[in-house]
């Protein structure tokens, strides 16, 4: 087997050796020569037709007409958008792993649809005809009952040849037809605010918490959902009404949720309830967690600026012989760790984690049940790092 392992070796690094970019390609300088371009397949779309986007529209607020839940709309760029159903009307921000925030029950008197009806390629497709990424869209904008621009628009980014890699990189991008990505940037152009609500333009982000700024914290106040994925939260601002529409967006379907809160913070903890998925050998289904902050409205903190960052704690494994349901309370305790990292053991076979002589200062959660026992657990393949002490 080693002998095996030793040729695959040297094939690589003679493949790397031998690798040069294709003729005209200066890596330096990506152009069209860099790129794999499959004439064949992009020759389909061609013909798409273009339709003249109206002149002169004024800005008003665009509410997504055929919303995804947990999504948010591809086509065009904007900041936020608006949802309606019976609750009223919705913010969605453009930030992964966010809530909605109920704005109220009005509805703007002068205001676009938008409809975007996604049917890109699959990613069987996209193997054979050997393109980083295809999105196809039928694209509709509404004022009131008329239909003011129709568009079929596709967007295919081309594979990167211009250097030596395993892993296929973004290259060039084409739009079918052309003029497509303007008029999409047009209406992209158009979301205003909302006169009568007032919220941020963008979410707030949860970068302070902190263990110097905020010390230990806890919660043990569960708040119930006044409809499905609904809830009423007390800010210091006021009342303020959330859903949890975009989990979807994580690796992992969680299909039940629960929120704790305390006085400065609610937690949002969401956990798969598919026994064959677990989270770790011997350890229960994966949950994750979510940060609302209750000093202001309109924020949240999703993993990649989560407090536990560092120590991965936004998401673990339940003990077994635990659900969601048996959860009662959490800790947020400031500690000192250790950190590791995963070594090559003699045997070339094998990893252990070993101390890098490094320190940092996190919080450390702690999830309790009703009974009073600590419920989560984590892998050691993503806790790179050992407590040193409680702060």
């Amino acid at each position: 087997m080693l002998f095996v392992f030793g040729v695959a070796i040297i094939i690589f690094f003679n493949a790397l050796i031998l690798f040069t970019p294709p003729a005209g390609c200066d890596p330096r300088e990506p152009s069209d020569a860099c790129d794999y371009i499959n004439t064949n397949y992009e020759s389909q779309f061609e013909n798409t037709q273009a339709n003249p986007f109206p002149a002169d529209l004024t800005p008003k607020p665009i509410f997504w007409e055929n919303a995804i839940k947990g999504a948010f709309p591809d086509a065009i760029s904007v900041p936020y958008i608006y949802l309606r159903d019976k609750h009223g009307v919705w913010l969605r921000y453009n930030d992964r792993l966010s809530f909605d925030y109920l704005l109220g029950e009005d509805m703007p008197g002068k205001h676009y649809l938008y409809i975007e009806d996604d049917f890109s390629p699959s990613e069987e497709v996209r193997k054979k005809e050997k393109f980083f990424r295809h999105k196809s869209w039928n694209i509709t904008l509404k004022e009131g009952a008329n239909e003011i621009y129709k568009q079929t628009a596709h967007k295919i980014t081309r594979q990167y040849i211009g250097s030596f890699d395993l892993h296929s990189n973004p290259g060039r991008t084409v739009w079918f037809p052309s003029s497509a990505e303007q008029n999409f940037e047009a209406i992209s152009r158009l979301q205003i605010p909302l006169e009568a609500y007032d919220f941020p333009p963008k979410l707030n982000r949860n970068t302070e918490i902190t263990p110097q700024k905020y010390g230990k914290f806890r919660g043990d106040s569960e708040v119930l959902p006044v409809d499905e994925n609904v809830y009423e939260i007390k800010t210091h601002e006021g009342m303020q009404k959330i859903r949890t529409s975009n989990m979807s967006k994580w690796s992992v379907e969680y299909k039940k949720q629960k929120a704790i809160c305390g006085d400065k913070f609610c937690l949002f903890l969401f956990t798969d309830t598919d026994k064959k998925r677990k989270y770790c050998e011997n350890i229960g289904n994966e949950t994750a967690i979510v940060f609302l902050n209750l000093e202001r409205k309109f924020t949240s903190s999703s993993y990649s600026n989560s407090p536990l960052y560092n120590t991965h704690g936004y998401h673990f494994g339940l003990k077994e012989g635990y659900e969601i349901e048996d959860i009662a309370s959490f800790e947020m305790i400031p500690s000192e760790f250790a950190e590791f990292e995963k070594k090559q053991q003699p045997d070339k076979m094998t990893y252990k984690n070993v101390p890098t002589g490094k320190k940092f200062i996190e919080y450390e959660l702690k999830i309790y049940a009703k009974d009073g026992a600590l419920i989560n657990q984590y892998c050691d393949y993503y806790y790179m790092h050992e407590k040193i002490r409680e702060l």
